[in-house]
């Protein structure tokens, strides 16, 4: 079973952007790509970059602002195609508007990839049961 966690502050790779999101760039799904950048609304600035995926970040060379990382981050959590995601505070360097909209799109994406019934409370519910175990693994350590 595969788990893929992001939170607040989930540590970012040094390397291009192509390699943050898809982590093995030697073997990568372009369409799967684009769909994760689109479910992360990071799709258009990062195309408009000059160098585009290609963009290399470093903590020397930081050309985005911490709302575009998160966005990336929320992107390479996606692409992983886990079984099980778990999210913590990940819209806390967005906007309203934005964090909404990114969580919108990416319980859209989960309820096409688990194929859920459309439930008005399947997404609260989703959301405390990861709060939950996030919690008790928090415990743990």
């Amino acid at each position: 079973m595969e788990i893929a966690f992001i939170c607040e502050r989930t540590a970012r790779i040094d390397g291009s952007i192509l390699e943050n999101v898809v982590v093995n760039c030697n073997n990568y799904d372009e369409s799967r790509l684009i769909k994760c950048v689109e479910i992360a609304s990071i799709r258009r600035e990062i195309e408009s970059l000059p160098k585009s995926y290609d963009t290399i970040l470093s903590h020397s060379n930081m050309c985005l602002s911490k709302g575009q990382i998160q966005r990336i981050l929320i992107a390479r959590t996606i692409y992983k195609d886990a079984d099980i995601y778990l999210f913590d505070e990940i819209t806390n360097c967005l906007g309203e508007q934005m964090g909404n909209d990114i969580i919108e799109k990416i319980d859209l994406f989960l309820k096409e990839k688990h194929e859920f019934t459309p439930h008005t409370g399947i997404r609260y519910l989703r959301i405390l049961i990861i709060y939950t175990i996030y919690k008790m693994v928090m415990c743990l350590i």
